[in-house]
């Protein structure tokens, strides 16, 4: 599940795999920049699908600039998308 704290920080709360009832949240690192910082109200959309054995993950969000960007998870890392300037 996706959401954006107090802060406008973009977060990701997940089951806990060890303890199912247990929900962990965390912001979304993007590597090398930290927490992705989104716009006061933003609505957010994501999509998931599997390649080759690994989740794919892509959301989308409004930066303070307001324009729509994406981060996307390859099952790896978490990383900025490309700038679509919308």
């Amino acid at each position: 599940m996706y959401t954006v704290s107090e802060r406008n920080i973009l977060r990701e709360s997940l089951a806990d795999s060890g303890a199912p009832s247990v929900w962990i949240t965390r912001g979304i690192p993007v590597s090398g920049e930290g927490s992705v910082k989104v716009a006061a109200g933003s609505h957010l959309t994501a999509c998931t699908w599997t390649k080759d054995t690994a989740q794919q993950i892509r959301v989308y969000y409004q930066d303070t600039e307001g324009h729509i960007q994406e981060v996307s998870w390859d099952g790896t890392t978490w990383k900025r998308g490309p700038q679509p300037g919308i």
